[in-house]
C-alpha cells in the first residue's frame, strides 16, 4: 500500500522494521537484502527518516561482523540527523530524538561490542549517554539502552560492581513490556550462573529466572 500511494516514508518506516525482524530471527541474507532496497528512495525521505535507515543498516553490518562498514553507517546517520528538521519528519519518527539515536547506534556497535573488545568502549559510551539523556517518561527506551549496557559491562568485566549494577537496575528492567529486554535478562540470567565464582552472581541469576513470570514471550518488538 506504501509503495503504490508512493509513501516513501512510509516505506522506509516499513522496510526498517522488516530489516530488524530479520536480525531478530537470524535471518542475516534477508535483512542485507532489505538493506539493499533502502537506497531506493533514500533521496525522498526526511534527514531524521535517512539518518534512521542508515542505524539499521549499521545493525545488520554489525551482525555480520564488518566493523568498518558499520562505522561508515553510523557516520553517515550521524551526518543526516544533524540536518534533521522535526517538522519534516513523519509522525512516525516523532521519538527520533538524540537520545534516540545515540541508544541506536550504541545498540549497532553493541553487537561488535560483544564480539570483540576492542568495539565495546565505544559502544558502552553511547549507551551510557542514551541512559542518561533520555527522558524519564521514556522509560522503554532508557531500559532498552540499560539491558545492552549491562550485558555489554558483564561480558568483559564480570566484577561485584556490575552484578551490583544489574541489581539494582532489575525492577525498571521488568517493569516494561519489551521482548528485547526479555531477551536481555534471559541472557543475563545465564551469563550471571556462568560465573560463579563472582559473588552475587548465582543469588542474582535465580531470582531473574525465578521471575519469569513477569516477563513476556520473546518476539521481534
Amino acid at each position: 500500500m506504501a509503495g503504490a500511494a508512493e509513501d516513501h516514508s512510509q516505506r522506509a518506516h516499513v522496510l526498517a522494521g522488516m530489516v530488524r525482524q530479520a536480525l531478530y530471527v537470524g535471518r542475516v541474507e534477508d535483512a542485507m537484502t532489505y538493506v539493499g532496497l533502502t537506497d531506493m528512495f533514500a533521496g525522498s525521505v526526511s534527514a531524521t527518516t535517512r539518518a534512521m535507515l542508515c542505524v539499521v543498516n549499521a545493525r545488520a553490518f554489525a551482525t555480520l561482523g564488518h566493523l568498518a562498514e558499520t562505522m561508515r553507517a553510523i557516520e553517515d546517520a550521524e551526518t543526516w540527523f544533524a540536518q534533521r528538521n522535526p517538522e519534516a519528519d513523519p509522525p512516525a519518527l516523532w521519538f527520533y530524538d538524540d537520545a534516540q539515536i545515540l541508544g541506536d547506534t550504541g545498540h549497532a556497535l553493541w553487537t561488535l561490542g560483544m564480539r570483540y573488545k576492542h568495539a565495546a568502549p565505544e559502544a558502552e559510551e553511547r549507551l551510557s549517554e542514551a541512559v542518561a539523556m533520555h527522558a524519564q517518561s521514556d522509560t522503554r527506551g532508557r531500559m532498552l539502552s540499560a539491558a545492552k549496557l549491562l550485558r555489554l559491562r558483564f561480558q568483559w568485566d564480570p566484577r561485584p560492581e556490575v552484578v551490583g549494577q544489574i541489581s539494582v537496575a532489575l525492577d525498571g528492567l521488568i517493569s516494561v513490556r519489551s521482548a528485547r529486554i526479555h531477551d536481555d535478562l534471559r541472557a543475563l540470567s545465564s551469563a550471571l550462573k556462568r560465573v560463579p565464582d563472582v559473588p552475587g552472581t548465582l543469588a542474582l541469576g535465580e531470582v531473574i529466572t525465578n521471575r519469569d513470570d513477569e516477563l513476556m514471550e520473546p518476539s521481534f518488538s
